[in-house]
């Protein structure tokens, strides 16, 4: 026999004892062990659902997603440039943004990425942004509108 079909014949093997031991429950939805009768006396890897803990990786999620900016750090530096040498001739970022659309991002996200410090311009420099006052913080009563 051909060494690569003694492994093929081990791997089916394996794979047979794995589908003899898999639940039922868990071959069908909701995949998991909860309301299943048989728990006490079944052997095989029980998988529970716990909403609390689906809910905080789910929250994790959106957290983690809306961080940051969504930018390669080379075209973070090219939008810099350009927008640093328009300011430096006296331009706003609206006629920048005029006369540039292949730069393909808000004007509102261009003063965002100025005020974080992603862009290397001053804040002086910008003549709408020295007259504009920052918004005001709400406090909300209650905790959940934040």
């Amino acid at each position: 026999m051909n060494v690569e079909n003694v492994l093929l014949k081990i791997l089916l093997s394996f794979v047979k004892i794995l589908l003899s031991r898999t639940c039922s429950h868990l071959i069908r939805f909701p995949y998991v062990c909860n309301g299943c009768q048989k728990t006490n006396s079944c052997r095989i890897n029980h998988y529970y659902y716990n909403p609390t803990i689906a809910q905080n990786e789910y929250k994790d999620t959106l957290i983690s997603s809306r961080t940051g900016i969504d930018c390669t750090e080379e075209s973070l530096k090219k939008l810099g440039e350009i927008i640093s040498d328009g300011v430096k001739k006296g331009k706003s970022i609206y006629t920048i943004l005029l006369n540039r659309p292949e730069i393909g991002v808000s004007e509102r996200t261009i003063y965002r990425y100025v005020t974080n410090r992603y862009i290397q311009v001053k804040d002086h420099d910008l003549r709408n942004e020295v007259k504009m006052k920052p918004r005001k913080a709400y406090k909300y009563k209650d905790k959940e509108r934040r």
